[in-house]
């Protein structure tokens, strides 16, 4: 995916989850973003790493730890191909698993809906 779509795509993600948390705690390299009406949610209080540039992949899981200790579960996301996989060793060391969140991006043509409804 070319920078300028990877960019404002991440930016949606990061603005989503900006938008949702009741709050927000700014972290080196990103943020986490709590709601703790839905504490047990870990859509709604994740760590969410979109500066990874400003962030030392060994610090991430005490970052992840400080902002989301009170929980009973941890969701870490960093929106970088590159800087995430260097993130994934101490995060396994850490007790994290690895898992990918692929964002995919069509860019041929629109195929003709099969659909009777059109929009």
């Amino acid at each position: 995916m070319r920078g300028a779509e990877a960019s404002l795509i991440n930016g949606f993600l990061t603005g989503f989850a900006r938008r949702q948390a009741e709050r927000t705690l700014d972290l080196p390299g990103g943020f986490a973003a709590l709601d703790d009406t839905f504490h047990r949610s870990r859509g709604d209080n994740q760590v969410v790493i979109d500066r990874p540039a400003e962030l030392d992949p060994e610090a991430l899981p005490a970052l992840a730890e400080r902002a989301l200790g009170h929980l009973p579960s941890r969701l870490v996301g960093v929106l970088d191909d590159a800087p995430g996989l260097a993130c994934a060793e101490p995060m396994r060391r850490a007790g994290y698993e690895h898992c990918a969140l692929v964002v995919m991006l069509h860019t041929g043509p629109v195929p003709r809906s099969r659909s009777r409804h059109r929009r």
